[in-house]
């Protein structure tokens, strides 16, 4: 771990709350660290603008986790209350939903459904150790395409539902513009508990080809499985090259908009530092998804403090696409507006694709969503009101 004062911080960054966040963002702080955190705390802070800007990026047991351990009576009590009783409902939450998914993957097993959890509870348990240590507020379980219908009837029977003003509910599936939005960026299915508790995204891919086609093909992945397990249940498990390159290109997509998911990064490679780093890579090439990696990972160095591999570094170096794009996200990432308005946010895509094949299926799936989509969703209203009348 490298001197939280070597890091490459912007204005923002250095604000006592942000720099406070960050050294707290971590599940092991060094004692560097851990001194800059007890140092921080006796300045005057904005504490509940700490505890908003902590919840909006899902990083709020970790800032609670530190302060308890390290500086207790520092925390004024009504503030470390607040955090406590936090703490404690999103460990529950997160306990519910761990055992919600064993359920339906118990579901899927006894239906010839092989289905891989990733993300929420098997993450947060490959590389936090703790369930009660990471946010996260639905379940995603990603299937082979051929059983992507038949996981969403086995949860429908089982009473989840979609969204009852969804496009698909709406009879717009006969639309000639539905079958091309279904086909640029239905990679993943929403459905809810009839009590609204649990939240499942079944996906079939794990970006729409209106951003990026990530080829990652399923039996590939379900070949080279590391399972973990949950409360005495064995449950399927990314390896950790394939689970690192999803992780980025999830972040990468959504602008790295949560420090949460930086945190991701950042305590991967803290786990897995014995990693194969130059395959990985070779790897994210042949996928077109080197920038997304080294964006990640830079990000993380950056904010978080984490030693690269020298391999990774070297990439970083060849690649100052990747140093661009992490600028970019960095100046937008405490801020209270959208990081990215839409014509920076077009830019922002299309310097992330590395292949001239990826610049044009974005720039043509970009078209499709701002011109195409609100007119179905004005359809869709349409029809809706027609009902009720």
């Amino acid at each position: 771990m490298t001197d939280h004062s070597s890091l490459n911080l912007t204005a923002t960054d250095t604000q006592p709350e942000i720099e406070l966040l960050l050294c707290c963002a971590r599940t092991q702080p060094s004692s560097e660290i851990s001194q800059q955190i007890q140092t921080l705390v006796q300045q005057t802070l904005d504490w509940p603008y700490l505890i908003q800007i902590a919840a909006r990026h899902s990083v709020l047991p970790l800032l609670y986790q530190n302060l308890k351990t390290l500086c207790p009576e520092a925390v004024p009590k009504p503030v470390l209350s607040e955090l406590r009783n936090f703490f404690h409902t999103n460990a529950a939450r997160n306990l519910f939903l761990t055992q919600e998914l064993l359920k339906i993957l118990k579901l899927f097993q006894d239906n010839d459904i092989p289905a891989i959890p990733f993300k929420g509870p098997v993450l947060a348990a490959a590389i936090y150790g703790n369930l009660a240590l990471r946010q996260f507020g639905d379940l995603d379980i990603w299937v082979d395409s051929k059983d992507f219908l038949t996981a969403i009837d086995l949860l429908t029977a089982q009473g989840y539902q979609t969204s009852k003003t969804s496009l698909i509910q709406t009879g717009l599936r006969r639309l000639a513009l539905y079958k091309l939005y279904i086909e640029y960026n239905a990679h993943e299915y929403p459905l809810n508990s009839i009590d609204n508790r649990v939240h499942i995204d079944i996906h079939k891919s794990i970006t729409s080809k209106s951003f990026f086609l990530f080829q990652l093909d399923f039996e590939y992945l379900w070949k080279r499985l590391e399972p973990i397990s949950l409360f005495g249940t064995e449950v399927p498990n990314l390896h950790p090259e394939d689970l690192l390159l999803i992780l980025c290109v999830h972040g990468s997509k959504h602008g790295w908009e949560r420090l949460g998911w930086i945190c991701d990064v950042a305590e991967f490679v803290l786990v897995y530092q014995q990693m194969e780093w130059k395959l990985l890579i070779e790897q994210a090439k042949t996928l077109g998804c080197e920038r997304m990696l080294l964006m990640g990972l830079l990000l993380a160095q950056q904010l978080l403090g984490i030693d690269l591999p020298e391999p990774i570094h070297q990439s970083i170096e060849a690649n100052p696409t990747s140093k661009l794009l992490a600028m970019q996200v960095r100046q937008g990432l405490f801020h209270d507006s959208l990081i990215f308005e839409a014509s920076s946010k077009f830019s922002y895509g299309f310097r992330m694709m590395e292949r001239p094949q990826d610049k044009f299926r974005y720039s043509v799936g970009f078209i499709i969503n701002k011109s195409f989509i609100p007119i179905l969703i004005a359809i869709r209203d349409f029809i809706i009101k027609l009902k009720q009348i």
